[in-house]
């Protein structure tokens, strides 16, 4: 949801709104500091200082020194009060993404390799096949993800697949996105207005709750964050050869290539 945006035009720092001004101004908008040419220096400083004192804010500097956009994000005392709205939504990612990385498998007639999916994804790309449509959904195939549109209702979701058989990562910005457009929320219990921001003080609070947990991925390193209600499944890693980093070895200790891996040999 985008919020109406009040601003005020800046020649000098006495033209700077007080912070309780600000504060009252955030209340049901964003705010913008348009700064007069020259005055570069002044919104780096004021930039800076609201940082530090608008801590329920995101505070963005544009680099040309133009202006200022301060928005507020969700705070941890709305997230505790909607956990459970959250948590069912993490669920209700996985699954659906589940579902949908399975329809497409099916839809483009290959075999999903369940304990590594990227072996059998990442070849889409060079078959010409990493975006399309099936059933009112587009798709689309970038790094480790699968991007998936609704053209009847505009929901969207990101389906995360270097965790084995577990398609319930989840990604600040994604996360906020899939809620936002997911028709059976609405109306939401609490408006999210910046996807990265509000979506990271989400998953952080709820991480440190233990309503999401950390989880190890299929390459050493790559670590995930899925709901920690649910039904454990097995992701196994590759494990890596010591003296050659660049090869990889599967669970079997079978050694294979990293390009080929991503079939980009």
């Amino acid at each position: 949801m985008t919020r109406p945006v009040v601003t005020y035009n800046i020649s000098n720092a006495k033209e700077i709104p007080s912070n309780e001004v600000l504060q009252d101004a955030l209340r049901n908008n964003a705010v913008m500091l348009v700064f007069d040419i020259g005055q570069k220096k002044l919104q780096e400083e004021v930039g800076k200082d609201l940082k530090t004192k608008l801590k329920d804010c995101c505070v963005g500097v544009s680099l040309d020194g133009s202006h200022i956009k301060i928005n507020r994000i969700i705070t941890n005392d709305e997230i505790e009060a909607n956990v459970d709205f959250f948590e069912q939504c993490a669920k209700d990612y996985r699954s659906l993404s589940k579902t949908l990385v399975y329809r497409l498998v099916e839809h483009l007639g290959v075999a999903l390799n369940k304990d590594f999916p990227s072996e059998t994804l990442n070849p889409l790309h060079a078959k010409g096949q990493n975006k399309g449509e099936f059933n009112n959904w587009e798709y689309y195939l970038h790094g480790f993800h699968v991007h998936f549109y609704n053209v009847e209702t505009g929901q969207e979701i990101e389906a995360p697949f270097m965790f084995g058989d577990d398609y319930g990562d989840l990604d600040p910005y994604f996360f906020s996105n899939y809620i936002t457009s997911t028709p059976q929320y609405k109306p939401l219990p609490i408006e999210l207005h910046e996807p990265y921001y509000d979506g990271k003080r989400i998953l952080d609070k709820m991480l440190e709750s233990g309503k999401l947990e950390r989880v190890q991925g299929n390459w050493p390193g790559v670590i995930g964050t899925i709901v920690t209600d649910r039904k454990k499944i097995e992701i196994k890693t590759l494990e890596f050869d010591k003296k050659n980093e660049s090869e990889p070895l599967k669970a079997d200790k079978k050694k294979f290539s990293l390009l080929r891996f991503l079939r980009l040999q």
